[in-house]
């Protein structure tokens, strides 16, 4: 056990870049501009495991499945998603705080709270409350790191969401820690790639990995990608389990426990 978390911690902190101590000067955006004028900083959500701190503009909004947000302030914005709504039969409540630190550095704070509704008619049935704590460094024109830390607490978890996998013991949370690169190659073009760990405090815990390719437009954003999460068993073979389902818990199942996670938004914004 102490072998295999070392290895995956030494794995996060590999994938830190080795370029991420060059100090790069970078245009000071400021909050008079809406947000579509700030397509390149604020219009990407990031992934669902690994965030990003960038938020919507005081008045502005965004419409679409994976999030329907409107900003409160320049850097506070709350919203719902209805994916988890039609999909998980799941109500939520999303917001996101975020606090420039320097031009190049940028701290944000995201928590979601879901309960299932319908629970004796529909499949899932789970509540709990999603924080993540997320440090944005700019590191050039084309990129920028977010590192997240996140912690999840289940009350009920009875039929949870896919990235709830059996820990392999009593704790009713999760802890993860990953890194999201985000690679804004021209103004309507962005690449995100994801490296980490999930569940640190599992007897197993797992890699966390991801990549999604996205599109800009002047009130619109489309990105297509997937995450996969997995022990490290699980990623150097094809003898693969899927834990989140199972009702009877299965030591040897577990050492290859994997889910593959569609990255998929798409985004109106107004």
């Amino acid at each position: 056990m102490k072998l295999k978390f070392s290895t995956l911690f030494l794995l996060f902190l590999l994938s830190f870049p080795v370029f991420a101590q060059e100090q790069v000067m970078t245009t000071e955006i400021t909050s008079e501009k809406s947000t579509a004028d700030m397509l390149q900083y604020k219009k990407t959500l990031g992934h669902n495991m690994s965030g990003n701190s960038y938020t919507l503009n005081s008045g502005d909004c965004v419409l679409s499945p994976y999030l329907s947000a409107c900003g409160v302030t320049d850097n506070f914005m709350v919203g719902t998603s209805t994916w988890m709504y039609w999909d998980y039969n799941t109500h939520s409540l999303a917001a996101r705080y975020s606090h420039k630190i320097d031009s190049e550095n940028t701290l944000g704070v995201q928590s979601v709270y879901m309960k299932s509704f319908n629970t004796d008619t529909e499949y899932y049935q789970m509540e709990n409350i999603r924080t993540q704590f997320i440090l944005s460094r700019k590191i050039d024109k084309y990129m920028t790191h977010h590192y997240n830390l996140t912690y999840e607490y289940f009350y009920d978890e009875t039929v949870p969401h896919s990235f709830r996998r059996d820990p392999l013991n009593d704790d009713a949370y999760q802890v993860s820690i990953s890194n999201l690169f985000e690679v804004d190659y021209t103004d309507k073009y962005i690449l995100q790639y994801e490296i980490g760990v999930h569940g640190i405090n599992y007897f197993y815990p797992q890699i966390l990995t991801g990549f999604s390719f996205g599109r800009r437009w002047k009130n619109a954003y489309f990105q297509f990608g997937f995450s996969a999460n997995g022990t490290p068993r699980a990623f150097a073979n094809l003898s693969r389990s899927d834990s989140n389902r199972k009702v009877e818990r299965n030591s040897d199942l577990l050492r290859n426990d994997f889910a593959i996670h569609p990255e998929l938004q798409y985004q109106y914004y107004f």
